[in-house]
């Protein structure tokens, strides 16, 4: 009798750690999908950058219009498209910034004052060169040369004053007045 009841403890004590094992089974796999229910892997997908439109200009191999890619720096354009002219003065030129669509990159030559403020990314309309008044957006050859040609008898007082050219009203005044100083 003492084997019958020894024999029904040992399968009792089998069954016991069986029963034990499936609950910490369960248990550790129940709190590993709480893991991943709390924490989801995401892939985030590399954006494409954007691909923009910068006007080179100046003392530069091949001056023109580019296609880049935006957030390109502005030594990386010019090295891309040729690089610098050996006359050509970077000091006023900050070559580490990012590039922007629309962006007017002009490089003077050495000796050469140039009528566009960096610091504000404005053209002083009373001594830009017409080749810096063609970079003010909207402003195209004959209302740069009519700028000049208003320049030699009169001087801009405000941007407000632009609009007494002949070509540019407040339309076009809108469109420039960020872009322009005096």
């Amino acid at each position: 009798m003492k084997e019958k009841i020894y024999e029904n403890l040992g399968y009792l004590i089998c069954m016991a750690f069986c029963f034990i094992c499936l609950i910490l089974y369960f248990f550790f796999i129940s709190s590993k999908e709480e893991v991943l229910e709390e924490e989801p892997i995401t892939i985030e997908e590399e954006k494409p950058k954007e691909i923009v439109m910068v006007d080179l200009k100046g003392a530069v191999v091949r001056p023109g219009i580019y296609e880049v890619e935006e957030g390109d720096r502005v030594q990386n354009v010019i090295e891309q498209n040729g690089g610098l002219l050996e006359n050509a003065d970077t000091d006023s030129l900050n070559l580490s910034q990012k590039v922007t669509d629309e962006m007017v990159i002009f490089v003077p030559y050495q000796g050469e004052e140039s009528s566009i403020s960096y610091e504000e990314g404005k053209i002083n309309i009373n001594t830009a060169t017409l080749e810096e008044l063609l970079t003010i957006p909207g402003i195209g050859e004959t209302k740069a040369e009519a700028i000049l040609e208003y320049r030699e008898t009169q001087k801009f007082q405000s941007i407000e004053d632009i609009q007494k050219v002949n070509g540019i009203g407040s339309s076009t005044f809108e469109k420039i007045k960020d872009s322009i100083m005096v």
